[in-house]
């Protein structure tokens, strides 16, 4: 409901639980050039689930990927995604 009562705002998104599928509803809701700044282990990592992933192939554009600092054994980063 947030993203579609505040569509002219980016969304921050910081790990999605693990094979959760709300992240990939809120960017199906997304409207076109909205961002999204996600942190996460890209696909295949502890984040979401496969369909995020898949849908941010088709309809997300990464314009900006940035390396922060990390736990050990996490490999965790930022990437701003731009809806198609």
């Amino acid at each position: 409901k947030a993203v579609e009562k505040y569509s002219d705002r980016n969304i921050l998104a910081v790990w999605p639980c693990y094979r959760s599928d709300w992240i990939e509803r809120v960017a199906r809701k997304m409207n076109k050039n909205q961002k999204l700044i996600l942190i996460h282990e890209g696909s295949g990592g502890c984040i979401a689930n496969d369909g995020f992933y898949d849908y941010a192939k088709e309809c997300l554009i990464p314009i900006q990927n940035q390396n922060i600092p990390n736990w050990p054994a996490i490999h965790d980063f930022i990437t701003v995604f731009e809806k198609k």
